[in-house]
């Protein structure tokens, strides 16, 4: 099972993470692994007056953090693996978007 966990704020993605490790622990899944994929960063210029002075732009950015998270599926019962993914889905915080595949 690989799950990729997107979020705007490093501070909240990082918080569930570790709560996303823990409550692996206690449905009897191991971690094998996770890894910090690139961030993204996404530009927006905008100009300020909407007729001249076109010299005068404001620039925004968006940051995309990422992680994806490996778990062996193959020696944990199946009822397990519904229960975490129920709890992922149920107990996502907002602003945090998940990806979950069955590899």
């Amino acid at each position: 099972m690989v799950i990729i966990v997107k979020c705007f704020s490093k501070s909240l993605l990082n918080n569930y993470c570790l709560s996303l490790i823990e409550k692996s622990k206690g449905f009897g899944i191991v971690l094998k692994g996770m890894v910090s994929l690139p961030k993204k960063q996404k530009v927006f210029t905008v100009l300020k007056s909407p007729h001249v002075h076109s010299k005068s732009k404001d620039q925004f950015k968006i940051t995309i953090y990422k992680r994806l998270f490996k778990f062996p599926v193959f020696f944990i019962s199946k009822p397990n693996i519904i229960k975490f993914r129920s709890f992922i889905v149920e107990n996502l915080p907002v602003g945090i978007s998940v990806k979950i595949r069955f590899e």
